[in-house]
């Protein structure tokens, strides 16, 4: 089963609209990811909600309630060691997305193999007798996030 965390609940969400139903009579929530997180902690303040988890956000040094969990991208190419500081200083879980990177972006560098074809990579997980794959991982494991 597939699962899409929004960045608040449904049921915090204002009631302005009727509910939008599939041919096969099951209601259809679409959410409107382009509010703003602010009703989330205001729910939180309000005793709503006890934690807050994020994804993909810089050093948080504005938050006035920190959020209990913070999923970044992070792999070899983009260690994210300051946000690690940070989070670890400030006791925020980090939690790891696409720890096997991903292409490279083509604006800063096109012909660079992404992580799993980085030659040096490749040439560890040849010494270890493991995939590049589990390089990565490893590394990954090293640096602390989930």
């Amino acid at each position: 089963m597939k699962r899409k965390l929004v960045p608040h609940a449904y049921t915090l969400a204002p009631k302005t609209y009727d509910t939008v139903r599939h041919p096969n009579g099951k209601p259809v929530i679409d959410y409107d990811l382009s509010r703003r997180y602010t009703d989330t902690y205001k729910a939180m303040e309000e005793g709503k909600t006890k934690h807050i988890g994020l994804s993909n956000f810089s050093i948080l040094k504005i938050a006035t309630i920190p959020p209990v969990v913070n999923q970044v991208e992070m792999h070899p190419y983009l260690p994210q060691k300051l946000l690690l500081e940070f989070s670890k200083a400030n006791n925020i879980h980090v939690t790891a997305h696409s720890p096997l990177g991903g292409a490279p972006v083509s604006v800063v560098a096109s012909d660079e193999p992404g992580p799993l074809q980085d030659p040096k990579v490749i040439a560890m997980a040849t010494k270890y007798k493991v995939t590049p794959a589990q390089i990565l991982l490893s590394w990954g494991l090293c640096e602390e996030p989930a």
